[in-house]
């Protein structure tokens, strides 16, 4: 498989299940495109050491970090093309889901929510609320423990 073909399965697949924002997209990149510990499942793309460079300066420039982030390791991977198509592919489902909620939202605004679908409505806005928070949990914890040296640091 080329390194292109690559970037675009696996940023499409981290634009469709990343959600929490930054600290969970780069969280979930730095368990995958890492060989931290050799586990199975993580591509080795990038040293550890080089991830947290990198993720430092996406930190200083303006916009988000993780897109930036994203990007620049689809530059690594697969020369510029690779940067766009990470950028795309990352991008991208998150801009449909909001762009669709947006219109569905706007076409129905006046339309009452039957009964019957109220209770499923509430009960997946509370999975979601659970599942974004476990995400942010998750990735402090990951980020913490490879950016930060000490237990004072990791305190503060």
């Amino acid at each position: 498989m080329s390194p292109l073909t690559e970037v675009v399965r696996e940023f499409t697949k981290l634009g469709f299940v990343a959600f929490g924002g930054p600290p969970a997209h780069v969280a979930l990149m730095l368990k995958r495109f890492t060989d931290t510990d050799g586990k199975q499942g993580q591509l080795g793309w990038i040293p550890e050491e080089s991830f947290v460079s990198l993720f430092a300066l996406t930190q200083v420039l303006p916009g988000p970090s993780s897109t930036q982030l994203a990007t620049a390791l689809g530059a690594l991977h697969a020369g510029f093309a690779g940067g766009v198509a990470a950028f795309v592919c990352f991008d991208l489902p998150g801009f449909v889901v909001m762009a669709t909620t947006g219109i569905a939202f706007h076409t129905f605004r006046d339309t009452t929510v039957p009964q019957a679908l109220a209770p499923y409505l509430e009960r997946a806005q509370i999975g979601l609320a659970a599942a974004t928070v476990a995400l942010l949990a998750n990735a402090a914890l990951a980020l913490t423990s490879k950016c930060a040296p000490d237990k004072l640091t990791r305190m503060l």
